[in-house]
């Protein structure tokens, strides 16, 4: 298997667990990657540039593109929100109609959030949880 291979290799097995995570069957990987987007970029806006440097440096080669895709790196964190309903709203919003309600894009971002944990180590995610408003933190302790 060829370099490249392994990497697109990489992007599918997560993006299949970011879709069973959302209830979708394993194949449905484009939905997994449009959920995806929906809910990282809201929560890597909220991050410092260091900080999201230190998250994608433990994820797939490809899904660190996606992470970052259309990120402007030279301004502080854009912070949209403190409370987890405007996070909810950002991601309804983003969402263009996909997610209809708070507890629906709190599943999603679960989901989504879920797996990329689980690819980051304890010490980078108490990092992340650390520079989050309070509300936030406490939804990011629970996954």
């Amino acid at each position: 298997m060829s370099s490249l291979d392994k990497h697109f290799h990489k992007a599918y097995e997560f993006f299949k667990k970011v879709a069973i995570e959302l209830g979708l069957p394993a194949e449905e990987k484009d939905k997994a990657l449009y959920f995806f987007r929906v809910v990282v970029h809201p929560f890597r806006d909220r991050l410092s540039p260091e900080e999201v440097v230190d998250v994608i440096s433990e994820l797939p080669v490809l899904v660190k593109g996606l992470f970052v895709e259309g990120w402007k790196t030279a301004r502080k964190p854009v912070k949209r929100y403190h409370k987890l309903n405007d996070f909810w709203v950002d991601i309804m919003h983003r969402s263009m109609g996909q997610i209809n309600s708070t507890e629906e894009a709190e599943r999603v971002a679960r989901a989504v959030l879920g797996v990329i944990r689980h690819h980051v180590s304890p010490g980078e995610w108490n990092d992340v949880v650390k520079v989050m408003p309070e509300e936030i933190s406490k939804f990011l302790r629970s996954i």
